[in-house]
């Protein structure tokens, strides 16, 4: 397990800004190992090809599926480290992010007793994402893929597969729940205890007012212990499949190798937008 949410390259090396300070602000960082914030100057600072992680533990990411510049980068919207509800990146149907490097905390997510979550700040546009467009993954549909995928389900319904390599996904959940609100920015995430089962996991959504919690039975059938097959992307399913829908926007992304509650999530919520007032 890896730790540690202090700001890289701080003077000193202890003072946090941004998304990464509103999560300590709720003592929400020890299990924090991503955190991808596109307003603060020291994660992107409008140029370049890197998406940077603001703890010590460098998750990085390509802007694209490399350090290239190319037509699969989003596009920076904003004014770099105003750190306002106007910085995102916008992707138009064929962009997305690519880690740099699969930290073990990354390949444990398809992994015997994995225990995660992942939360985004997200805008959905008007009509919602296409029928199997994913919004992280490092697999896809093949059954010979090894990984994590979030294929959008029928009705822009939340679903996560988890494939070991052969036939028959060491799990797959589909809810009866919109993953978010169309047109409008919305925290989503997914929160995963696969020892725990029974209703211990959750889809978790919220574009104002309350949230949503959609609880599901996370234990793996014969999960694969192998490497995930791609490398894991953001914005599509991991082998760049089921890039999201033109119009998406992405301000932050967050990665924990716990699965927090829908309380914790809450207060993400609450002090992320109301530092950016997204909603």
């Amino acid at each position: 397990m890896v730790f540690g949410s202090m700001r890289r390259g701080a003077a000193g090396g202890s003072t946090s800004s941004g998304f990464l300070k509103d999560i300590e602000d709720v003592s929400l960082d020890t299990n924090l190992f991503c955190c991808l914030d596109a307003g603060n100057i020291d994660s992107y600072d409008g140029s370049g090809q890197t998406w940077a992680d603001q703890t010590s533990n460098g998750t990085d990411f390509w802007l694209g599926a490399d350090g290239g510049s190319s037509t699969d980068d989003p596009s920076f919207q904003g004014v770099a480290g105003a750190e306002s509800n106007a910085e995102y990146f916008l992707l138009d149907g064929g962009d997305f992010f690519t880690v740099k490097v699969m930290s073990t905390n990354i390949q444990n997510l398809h992994k015997d007793s994995a225990d995660w979550t992942i939360v985004a700040w997200v805008f959905i546009p008007t009509g919602g994402w296409s029928l199997n467009d994913g919004w992280f993954g490092d697999a896809d549909a093949t059954a010979s893929t090894v990984g994590v995928y979030t294929p959008t389900a029928a009705s822009t319904a939340a679903r996560l597969e988890v494939n070991k390599g052969s036939a028959g996904a060491a799990m797959s959940e589909t809810t009866a729940v919109g993953i978010g609100t169309a047109n409008a920015w919305n925290l989503i995430g997914i929160s995963l205890d696969e020892a725990a089962g029974g209703s211990a996991s959750f889809f978790y959504k919220r574009s104002g007012g309350s949230s949503t919690a959609t609880t599901f039975d996370a234990t793996y059938t014969s999960p694969s212990a192998a490497s995930a097959t791609y490398d894991f992307a953001i914005g599509q399913k991991g082998s760049g499949s089921g890039i999201l829908d033109n119009l998406t926007r992405f301000a932050g992304f967050f990665m924990f190798n716990a699965s927090l509650t829908q309380a914790n999530l809450d207060s993400i919520y609450t002090q992320t937008n109301g530092s950016r007032s997204f909603v």
